[in-house]
């Protein structure tokens, strides 16, 4: 303790002795002057060097130095003077964190120790990449660019092009040069610049493949640009009355006039009307009465919806569902009543798709081989059909098990050469004199541009018939007994037999796209196809040759027509099925497939059960792979997924759709002709009976007999007899007639089919008259 303390302590003593304490007036035990209280206000001292500076009897000073240093304790014990107040560091100039050309500031004592006190620079920050103008420790702050940046600007999108922003002041300028979006207009380019070319623009020119101004229904549009519709496209709207009903004929269309050549000109879905001759024939000049315009149904025929004279149709139960396992090279058995997988069978090959029931319900499938030689496999659906080679009892699948020697499999069948790859199967309806056969198999060979024709028996490759130029990917017989093929390049192709040969018809498919996938056929001999790239389905007439298109949701594939209410059913990649109208032609509904804790993927074959319900083959969807969905369309829910083999990739006529109807084999009905009119209705006795005119099909498996017998007076016809007048095929119209003049005719029409399909039609029949004309 220095001298000088001890003294003033000695000061404090006597006059604490002497006088008390000192007046307490600022409450920090403080005596007026500022001396220090050494003592407690009521007299009691606190321990030497401690002092109470705060009069709450405590002495929580304690008395250091003289020296009051920056460390945040009152060392003189003396409030009066702040912390680090004699500090000798506090004042020494210091430089912060700014730049070094900042001004240097000084050490203050601050709450955390010592601090370097800066003063504020106001010059503003300039954005010149180098210093710290405002002196805030940091360089360019706020500033977008610097100097003499540049950046490129807008889209080179479209019919956009890039500009180029220049740094002024810390900020990029607006967008210099280039050329930005502006409003889309009718031109074919992408003016808004967002990938699109006229896009939302009202159409207003539709195409029109033959140039007579009228466009199909479904027709592709786009927006009419200034200059009116380009080549190839109508501004004509195709509404109803003005649709084109073949867009590959310049000559039909609704603005065209009726003829005579059993061709629908004016697209309003009849064959020439009001242009007959009253024979019935097409031959100018020709008086005599006509039959068939229209024909009324009998208890024996019926009639198309063209009003042709046919056979009526008995009803042939289905009840399976076949399913190709393409990465597995097995087929899938379902019994579509219980949805239950009740056999599994080697099809002998690799990359099986293609499936078709014959007339007994066997199912034929074709193996793709891609590498090798194709191949068709024929399983038995019925036991008396299956073979016991070492006679120990049947042996074959009944569930998802597969056998190596399964006895209901059929020998396996070589189709083509190398690397023709079987594409498209269909069963013809040659079922032999007793309607008991399975009809005749035909072969599509995809990359061998050939149909085989094998006999549905004895599986031997009967005839092959090249199609240069044609791919067959897909194939349907219709009821007539045609056979009708799409290559996936867009072609349709129609293949007759006449005298042992076959006639084959190509047209070109009216799509916005190529690349067709599914193929079926009505039971009024209408074709189905779909358009896979385009999202389209297409419809063809031959009767009325006439086209018919409606958009679809995406990837349609698969197809099937249920004949009895006239609704197909397409299947899309993404787990969907669509049902459309036929005729016409219109999409009514579509139906998620992703039910029951499944969602099928990779949809691809569809078809129709006898039971009213479709099955779709999908790709993905079950553990074990595949699954066969059914789904009832009545209302619109999946009541079933039966997981199957990997990857069917099955394509055709998987549920026998194509065998639910066969022709009646005969019908037979009359018609009695009066002649030459006369004032009291009674048979003329002058009317000759010239020449029998036939306009008819015979189908690829009927006949057409025509007989007549004469009398003079109607009721005498019951005692005539019939004689045959003409026989088709075979016979040529017109017919020469050597009846007596005078008199009555009656004809006796009788239809005939030697098969399941192939029955004949006849749209019209006349006898040819001369009368005599006025005296």
């Amino acid at each position: 303790m220095s001298r000088a303390w001890l003294s003033r302590v000695g000061a404090l003593v006597l006059l604490s002795g002497v006088f008390g304490c000192a007046a307490d007036r600022s409450g920090l035990a403080i005596g007026d002057g500022g001396a220090r209280d050494g003592q407690f206000d009521g007299g009691f001292m606190c321990p030497e060097g401690t002092f109470d500076l705060d009069g709450d009897g405590r002495c929580e000073c304690t008395f250091s130095s003289d020296v009051e240093s920056c460390d945040g304790i009152d060392n003189d014990c003396d409030p009066s003077t702040p912390d680090g107040a004699s500090d000798p560091t506090v004042g020494r100039p210091c430089d912060g964190d700014d730049a070094d050309r900042c001004e240097d500031g000084a050490f203050v004592c601050a709450a955390a120790g010592f601090a370097c006190e800066e003063p504020t620079d106001n010059d503003a920050e300039l954005c010149d990449g180098v210093e710290d103008d405002d002196c805030d420790g940091v360089i360019d702050e706020g500033c977008s660019c610097t100097g003499d940046d540049t950046r490129s600007c807008g889209s080179d999108e479209g019919e956009c092009s890039r500009g180029l922003q220049r740094c002024v002041g810390g900020v990029f300028s607006s967008c210099e040069g280039g050329q930005g979006p502006v409003d889309e207009v009718c031109n074919a380019l992408d003016d808004d610049c967002d990938g699109r070319s006229d896009e939302a623009l009202a159409a207003g020119c539709w195409v029109d493949g033959d140039g007579d101004s009228y466009a199909m229904a479904g027709a592709a549009s786009q927006c009419a640009p200034a200059g009116g519709c380009p080549g190839g496209f109508t501004s004509r709207r195709p509404s109803s009355g003005a649709q084109d009903c073949n867009d590959g004929a310049m000559g039909i269309n609704p603005g065209a006039s009726e003829t005579c050549d059993l061709v629908d000109q004016d697209c309003d879905g009849r064959i020439d009307e009001g242009v007959t001759s009253p024979c019935g024939g097409c031959t100018p000049g020709c008086a005599g009465e006509a039959w068939g315009e229209p024909f009324e149904p009998t208890d024996e025929l019926a009639v198309t919806s063209s009003g042709e004279l046919t056979l009526p149709r008995e009803v042939v139960e289905a009840g399976d569902v076949w399913v190709a396992n393409s990465a597995d090279g097995t087929l899938t058995r379902i019994d579509a009543e219980r949805a239950l997988e009740v056999g599994r069978f080697h099809t002998g090959g690799t990359e099986p798709s293609r499936v078709v029931v014959d007339w007994r319900g066997d199912a034929w499938v074709a193996n793709r081989e891609f590498d090798g030689v194709g191949s068709v496999r024929r399983i038995a659906s019925e036991p008396e059909r299956c073979v016991d080679a070492d006679g120990d009892g049947l042996e074959t699948s009944t569930d998802s098990r597969v056998l190596d020697e399964d006895e209901c499999a059929g020998p396996l069948i070589a189709v083509g050469e190398l690397d023709e790859v079987p594409r498209a199967l269909a069963v013809d309806g040659n079922v032999g004199p007793d309607g008991g056969g399975p009809g005749d198999l035909w072969v599509g060979l995809h990359d061998g541009e050939a149909v085989l024709h094998v006999d549905g028996l004895t599986g031997a490759v009967l005839a092959r018939y090249e199609l240069p130029g044609f791919s067959p990917y897909a194939a349907s017989f219709d009821p007539w007994g045609a056979l009708w093929m799409i290559s996936r390049d867009g072609y349709l192709a129609q293949i007759n037999r006449v005298a042992g040969e076959i006639v084959v018809d190509v047209r070109e498919v009216p799509l916005p796209c190529y690349l067709l996938y599914g193929l079926d056929v009505d039971r009024e001999g209408r074709v189905l196809v779909t358009g896979f790239s385009c999202d389209r389905v297409t419809t063809f007439d031959p009767a009325t040759q006439r086209w018919s298109t409606v958009s679809t949701p995406p990837s349609v594939r698969g197809a099937v027509i249920d004949d009895a209410t006239g609704t197909a059913f397409v299947a899309h990649t993404d787990g969907r099925v669509s049902q459309l109208r036929v005729d016409p032609l219109a999409l009514e509904a579509t139906w998620d497939l992703s039910a029951m804790g499944v969602a099928p993927l990779g949809s691809i074959g569809v078809g129709f059960d006898a039971f009213g319900r479709v099955w779709v083959a999908s790709e993905n969807g079950s553990a074990s792979g595949g699954v066969a969905t059914r789904l009832d369309p009545n209302e619109g829910q999946v009541t079933a997924q039966v997981p199957v083999g990997q990857s069917p990739h099955t394509q055709g006529d998987l549920t026998g759709a194509k065998r639910t109807e066969r022709f009646a084999p005969s019908g037979t009905v009359t018609r009695v002709f009066r002649g030459c009119p006369t004032l009291d209705d009674a048979p003329s006795p002058d009317t000759e009976w010239l020449r029998l005119h036939a306009l008819l099909d015979p189908g690829a498996y009927g006949t057409v007999i025509l007989e007549g017998r004469h009398a003079t007076t109607e009721a005498g016809l019951a005692a005539a007899t019939f004689e045959e007048l003409a026989r088709f095929p075979g016979s040529t119209s017109p017919i020469a007639l050597t009846f007596p003049t005078g008199g009555v005719v009656e004809l006796r029409l009788t239809l005939e089919v030697d098969g399941a399909i192939g029955a004949p039609r006849v749209r019209r029949l006349g006898l040819e008259q001369s009368c005599p004309g006025p005296e």
